[in-house]
């Protein structure tokens, strides 16, 4: 009797949804944190703080197809160099954009935003802080 072996062929995972789901460890680390000063500064646990900072994070996973296609689409070689390096910037302008536009929305959704401060100032001071971190992220990614 002869044994058949099958092997079964397993497909490999996109590299743009190991990243989405690799957000998920600031996600829970950022909401655990934002916990965790609640409690110790406040003396009781502000949900919506702690839902706000894990929640950053999932919407930044949700962005990082953005990154994956732009890398796919412009691949560093010394023939585009330029047209490489101006799609990847506007790819991480794009990201910052996108990351401060969704941010900032729940911090209304969540009441997160400062009452006294209007909504146009508060999306642009969102979109001057998250531009360097967006920028680094989007380039590690």
């Amino acid at each position: 009797m002869a044994s058949r072996v099958i092997k079964r062929v397993s497909r490999p995972r996109p590299l743009w949804l190991v990243i989405a789901l690799a957000c998920l460890v600031p996600a829970l680390l950022n909401a655990f944190t934002s916990y965790l000063n609640s409690r110790f500064w406040r003396g009781s646990v502000d949900w919506g703080a702690v839902v706000f900072a894990g929640a950053l994070w999932l919407v930044f996973g949700a962005l990082t197809p953005i990154t994956y296609v732009l890398a796919r689409r412009f691949p560093l070689r010394r023939q585009t160099i330029g047209r490489t390096v101006a799609a990847h910037l506007a790819g991480a302008f794009v990201l910052c954009i996108a990351w401060a536009s969704l941010g900032s929305s729940l911090a209304v959704v969540l009441n997160r935003r400062p009452v006294e401060e209007s909504l146009l100032r508060y999306y642009f001071t969102w979109i001057l802080a998250n531009l360097p971190w967006s920028v680094f992220l989007y380039f590690t990614v």
